[in-house]
C-alpha cells in the first residue's frame, strides 16, 4: 500500500516536472519568434526610409529635407506644414506656428529663431533644433523708406510704436534713412532688436 502511494506521488512530480518544462520551452519559443517579428519590422522601416529618400529628386533633397539615419532633417524655409509634422515633437498646431512666423519674418535666417515661436519651449526647442536648418534663401526685406506702418508693425521684430517711430524719424528729418545703420539713431531702437532685424531690411526696392 505505501508502495504504491509512493509511486503515485513521484508520478505526480515527473508529471509536474514535465508540464514546467513545457512551459518553459513554449516560452522560449515564443521569445524568438517576437523578437525576429520585431526585427524584421525594424528592417521593414528602414528599407521603407531609403525607398521615400530615393524617391525625392535631388534638387528638393537639397532644399527640402534629407533622411539622417532614422530622422528627418528638415529645411525651415521650404517645409509645409506636412513636412514640420514628421519631426517628433511637432505636432500640427506647432508646425502651423512655425510655418506662419517663418512667413511673417520673411524667412528663416537661423534655426536658433524656433525659440521665438509661440507654443515651443526651451525644452522643446532642444529636442528638435538637430532636426532642422535654415537654407540660404532670398529674405523677404522690409523698405524702411517706403513702407508704411501697418506693413511695417507685421514683422515679428518690430511692434507698432517703433513702426511709428520709423516713420517720425523720416519725417523729422525730411529725407530717407541713407543707411540701414542709421535706424541706431531712433530712440526706441536697442541692439538686439537692430542685430534680429537687420537682415530684413532694405533701403529701396
Amino acid at each position: 500500500m505505501n508502495k504504491l502511494r509512493i509511486k503515485r506521488i513521484s508520478n505526480r512530480h515527473k508529471n509536474a516536472i514535465y508540464f514546467l518544462i513545457g512551459i518553459a520551452i513554449g516560452l522560449f519559443f515564443i521569445f524568438f519568434f517576437v523578437k525576429d517579428k520585431f526585427s524584421y519590422l525594424e528592417a521593414n522601416e528602414v528599407n521603407r526610409q531609403i525607398v521615400v529618400a530615393d524617391s525625392i529628386p535631388s534638387n528638393q533633397k537639397q532644399y527640402k529635407y534629407e533622411i539622417r539615419k532614422d530622422s528627418v532633417y528638415l529645411d525651415l524655409n521650404t517645409s509645409d506644414t506636412l513636412d514640420l509634422q514628421e519631426v517628433k515633437g511637432v505636432g500640427k498646431v506647432r508646425a502651423r506656428n512655425i510655418y506662419k512666423y517663418g512667413q511673417k519674418l520673411g524667412g528663416y535666417i537661423s534655426v536658433e529663431q524656433l525659440r521665438e515661436v509661440y507654443s515651443i519651449d526651451e525644452e522643446t526647442f532642444q529636442k528638435i533644433k538637430s532636426h532642422f536648418y535654415a537654407s540660404k534663401i532670398e529674405i523677404r526685406k522690409i523698405n524702411i523708406n517706403s513702407d508704411d506702418v501697418k506693413y511695417l508693425a507685421n514683422h515679428p521684430y518690430i511692434d507698432f510704436a517703433l513702426a511709428k517711430a520709423f516713420i517720425r524719424f523720416r519725417k523729422k528729418y525730411n529725407q530717407d534713412f541713407t543707411k540701414i545703420e542709421d535706424i541706431k539713431k531712433i530712440h526706441l531702437m536697442d541692439e538686439e532688436t537692430y542685430n534680429k532685424l537687420y537682415p530684413y531690411l532694405k533701403l529701396s526696392d
